[in-house]
């Protein structure tokens, strides 16, 4: 970072003292990562000014792979993809550590992934990254976080409602299915629960509905559709 001051007789950088050139410039290094400088210009008299200067970082960029856990754990997968990297051709890899259906790929420590054993354990997180870190391959983490059937399924096991869909006034949601005379509809509604039972619709054929928890996906809003 580069910059002038006027006037000034002291110049502090981070709060120690930073010398300046006769005609006031200064050159400031930082450690790489730093987010900003405080700098703080004093006169003779003592009048300060005082600044905090951010230090922009420009993204590199990433010419990337996705990978499951499963494709990470298969060497005929796996090999390819590194030596995409030793080529050149990439510099990065996306690794699933939890991806939509709720599966965390390597064996995790947090006590509610060990709880509902969501747990599979395709690969070695640590073993994994050393390699890729090792040939110069950037790692990018991919978790899933608005879809996770493993949860939904074991809230509904338990009974728990912690963790279930929910409207945005906390009311939990069920899933309705509609199934007609011709085929069963490949589409699931979500819709706040109630203490009455479902009304049929009266709809072309002949239709019922019936209710399922809704842990197959996590809906901020009343209504979700998704496909079953």
């Amino acid at each position: 970072m580069k910059g002038r001051v006027e006037g000034a007789d002291e110049l502090l950088v981070n709060g120690a003292p930073y010398e300046l050139d006769d005609d006031g410039a200064f050159t400031v290094t930082e450690a790489a990562g730093t987010a900003d400088v405080d700098l703080v210009a004093r006169d003779e008299a003592g009048n300060t000014t005082v600044q905090k200067v951010p230090i922009p970082v420009q993204h590199p960029g990433m010419r990337a792979v996705h990978m499951t856990a499963q494709a990470w754990a298969a060497p005929s997968l796996r090999e390819p993809v590194l030596q995409l990297a030793e080529e050149g051709a990439i510099d990065a890899v996306q690794l699933d550590i939890k991806d939509e259906d709720g599966v965390i790929g390597y064996t995790s420590q947090v006590p509610l992934a060990v709880e509902i054993d969501a747990n599979k354990g395709y690969y070695d997180a640590r073993a994994a990254l050393d390699q890729m870190h090792a040939a110069g391959i950037r790692v990018v983490g991919r978790i899933v976080v608005f879809r996770d059937p493993v949860l939904g399924e074991a809230r509904g096991r338990t009974g728990t409602t912690n963790g279930w869909c929910r409207t945005p006034t906390a009311t939990p949601i069920r899933v309705v299915t509609v199934s007609t005379r011709s085929r069963t509809s490949p589409i699931r509604r979500c819709a706040p629960t109630t203490s009455r039972s479902p009304r049929k619709r009266p709809r072309s054929g002949s239709t019922r509905s019936c209710t399922t928890t809704c842990g197959a996906r996590t809906a901020p809003f009343p209504e979700c559709i998704s496909r079953a």
